[in-house]
């Protein structure tokens, strides 16, 4: 009898010893979306920083990133358009701008845009549209 209280006292023991791990690992795995949100926002505010510099390549890298992330990130395809834009790409910024307004129908910022771009290709009228 008393070495089956010490087995069970051991086994308690370690059944309390694993589990903060075991709520641990299952926080890590139910929290995936989350992690994958505020990976693209940091990416993205990475971009930012480098298009404020003028670095337009790297803000196209880190906007990409972002996107890969959280391909939903109107932002992210709105900023990246800026980037292109200002590289002289006024297409593949328009593209952009597309992405950024098919996941926020409201942004007037990637209209506004995608308007300023078509006037640089000289399509007035889709520019007005």
């Amino acid at each position: 009898m008393k070495n089956m209280c010490k087995k069970l006292a051991i086994i308690l023991s370690l059944i309390l010893l694993n589990t903060p791990a075991i709520v641990a690992e299952q926080s890590i795995q139910q929290n995936p979306i989350q992690d994958r949100a505020i990976l693209a926002k940091e990416y993205f505010n990475i971009g930012s920083s480098f298009l404020r510099l003028k670095k337009y390549h790297e803000a196209i890298e880190n906007f990409d990133i972002a996107i890969k992330y959280d391909p939903s990130y109107a932002s992210a395809y709105n900023s990246k358009g800026i980037a292109l834009a200002d590289l002289g790409k006024s297409l593949e910024a328009v593209e952009n701008y597309d992405l950024a307004i098919k996941y926020n129908p409201s942004y007037a910022g990637a209209y506004i845009n995608k308007a300023v771009s078509y006037r640089k290709l000289r399509k007035t009228e889709e520019a007005i549209i």
